[in-house]
């Protein structure tokens, strides 16, 4: 992926992210397709007990390792494909799993919904993601859309678990 391709949360849309998940101590966070890691390394100075923050590019992963270091954050980075991680090799499950997966690669885009999410999400947990405003919200198997924000070309899409009779 080129730098170019690199699309960071800008700070307009991760301070409402943060907003409306409330506070995040001890709570685990998975940022997926982390790009700069700004996401994770905000959960994890909000006092997020967990982090990983999950990217395939090994220079994006090298900066995230970098930032952290500089501000002594105690957060996990992943250089991996997300849909192969998830499916194999973390340690599940998560209170908050933040998605912004890249707007050009469609691919990607539908693979990740169709991953077992009932797995990798607490019981209580929510699944964020961040998409163009100008796409509708996916739908994620066994999850339901809570709210929707859109921040000029940004959309953030809250998921959490459909609630049944017996939970």
């Amino acid at each position: 992926m080129p730098a170019s391709d690199l699309r960071p949360t800008t700070d307009k849309v991760r301070q409402a992210l943060f907003n409306i998940l409330g506070p995040l101590e001890g709570r685990s966070f998975l940022d997926l397709y982390a790009g700069s890691g700004s996401v994770g390394l905000e959960a994890w100075s909000r006092g997020a007990g967990r982090v990983v923050s999950v990217e395939r590019d090994q220079r994006f992963c090298s900066v995230i390792v970098q930032n952290a270091a500089l501000i002594h954050a105690d957060m996990e980075v992943r250089t991996a494909s997300v849909p192969a991680l998830l499916e194999h090799a973390l340690e599940l499950p998560f209170d908050v799993v933040f998605l912004d997966p890249p707007y050009h690669s469609q691919d990607d885009r539908s693979r990740v919904v169709l991953l077992d999410w009932g797995r990798i999400v607490s019981a209580d947990g929510v699944i964020v993601y961040e998409a163009s405003s100008r796409e509708d919200a996916p739908l994620f198997p066994a999850f339901e859309l809570h709210k929707s924000r859109k921040y000029g070309e940004t959309a953030l899409h809250f998921f959490q678990r459909v609630k049944t009779v017996d939970s």
